[in-house]
């Protein structure tokens, strides 16, 4: 019986470390800083473009529109509306 809890204990601790390898990645922090942007506007994040620029699309009553975010400038400005945008085409 002792043989089986032990073979148990391992073959669960297995499972738990193998799990955690397999699901843990860094944390890309302007992808989150994107997509904080993309929720703020009311956006759709596209990813990253050839520039390395993160790309969002506007659904908007009139038309689509696309632009580019700058993550380290992005801020929603009161008399300006969002900064640190620009437009881009869409794919």
């Amino acid at each position: 019986m002792k043989a089986l809890t032990t073979a148990l204990s391992i073959a669960l601790v297995a499972l738990v470390v193998g799990v955690s390898a397999r699901d843990w990645r860094p944390v890309d922090e302007q992808h989150l800083q994107a997509q904080s942007a993309a929720r703020v506007m009311g956006a759709t994040l596209l990813g990253r473009g050839e520039d390395d620029a993160w790309r969002v699309r506007v659904d908007g009553a009139m038309r689509t529109r696309c632009f580019a975010v700058d993550v380290a400038h992005f801020r929603a400005d009161p008399q300006h509306g969002y900064v640190g945008l620009h437009p881009t085409s869409c794919p």
